[in-house]
């Protein structure tokens, strides 16, 4: 047992560590969940050296009194948060995860919209492969109507956690209450300062906005032989911030 667990432990260290970094109503990151990204888990060769997470929170910020930012999306409190309360921040202010509002890109549906995919992470035991068949559903939604306006978000999350096998009762129980700022809260100190959305980082190196669609590439650059199959097929171009 305790050799089976050091192979275990061995092999995911060896794995190369993938996050995403997206919202609701945004395009760009949809595509990328339902291409590039879809594919690269979609191989089981892959999926298995892979370390993946994905976190929804994108460009959303919370209103501190350092970084105001009340009202409409701005994106100089964006940015500013990001670098006082996101990723990689040290010595947070201690109102970076409220009680100020939190401020969408895309407005309070898309707030609410990614508060429920962080309770399906957490309902789906941070397992990808139960939970992002979920944001997708969630996020499709939106595809045409970034604001989603006229959805039932409620009815929305409850039928995606129908499709993609997740206790719908669960997830509505973290939005409504504790669990679910906990769950956002995750999100939030998680996400680097960046530029635009989706963010595509690489064992700590963030990918240049607009060529995620190179992470099979990137992923191949950072493996260690023996390399799966897909590897051997994709030429290696990576492009770094």
């Amino acid at each position: 047992r305790m050799v089976l667990a050091a192979a275990l432990l061995s092999a995911r260290a060896a794995a190369v560590k993938l996050e995403f970094y997206g919202q609701a109503g945004c395009s760009h990151c949809f595509a990328f969940m339902t291409g590039a990204l879809k594919q690269l888990l979609a191989d089981p060769e892959l999926a298995a050296k892979i370390d993946f997470e994905y976190f929804p929170w994108g460009n959303a910020y919370f209103v501190t009194k350092k970084c105001q930012g009340g009202g409409e999306y701005d994106i100089m409190p964006r940015k500013c948060y990001d670098a006082n309360c996101g990723g990689g921040a040290t010595a947070r202010p201690d109102d970076c995860f409220g009680p100020g509002e939190i401020v969408c890109q895309n407005g309070p549906v898309e707030c609410d919209a990614n508060r429920y995919i962080a309770c399906a992470k957490s309902v789906a035991d941070m397992d990808h492969v139960k939970y992002l068949p979920y944001a997708e559903c969630v996020d499709r939604a939106f595809e045409g109507n970034p604001h989603g306006n006229g959805l039932d978000i409620a009815e929305l999350a409850s039928k995606c956690a129908d499709s993609s096998g997740l206790d719908s009762g669960k997830i509505s129980t973290c939005f409504s209450g504790p669990a679910g700022d906990g769950a956002i809260k995750d999100q939030a100190m998680a996400t680097p300062p960046h530029g635009f959305c989706p963010v595509v980082v690489v064992d700590g190196q963030m990918l240049q906005w607009g060529t995620e669609g190179n992470v099979l590439s990137v992923v191949c650059d950072k493996l260690v032989a023996p390399k799966p199959a897909a590897c051997t097929a994709v030429a290696s171009s990576p492009t770094w911030t």
